[in-house]
């Protein structure tokens, strides 16, 4: 139905939008606190397992953690974070609602520029110790 580029573009622009639809700073720094919870996870547990080589028959849940969309939706996420943090800066406070739009529509190119032009950076995975 849709291409693969179509998929990451779509997942960053949604992981973002809810990022930047965050009502409080609270809210937002929970979210992060969660997802930074769960790339560490991640990150520990693909560091001390041994390399798997994907699927053979039935997948389990550890090998569907594995597909590209998930680090895309961490690199929209992080870029909308980033954006929302900084509109809730005290001196945006003195800021119109049209320049905090257009703040934001500008944060979303960016996360979509992180995820065209930077893939290393999205796709990052920790040194294995075996």
């Amino acid at each position: 139905m849709f291409d693969l580029l179509t998929q990451l573009l779509g997942v960053c622009l949604i992981s973002y939008a809810i990022a930047v639809l965050m009502p409080a700073w609270r809210a937002l720094l929970v979210a992060m606190l969660l997802l930074a919870s769960a790339t560490a996870i991640s990150a520990l547990r693909e560091w001390w397992t041994p390399e798997q080589h994907g699927c053979s028959r039935a997948c389990k849940f550890e090998d569907l953690l594995d597909i590209p969309l998930l680090p895309v939706a961490r690199a929209g996420f992080l870029t909308g974070a980033t954006v929302r943090a900084l509109t809730f800066l005290p001196q945006a406070r003195n800021l119109s609602a049209r320049t905090i739009s257009i703040i934001c529509l500008a944060g979303g190119a960016v996360a979509l520029a992180v995820v065209v032009f930077v893939p290393s950076l999205v796709y990052w995975r920790p040194l294995r110790i075996l």
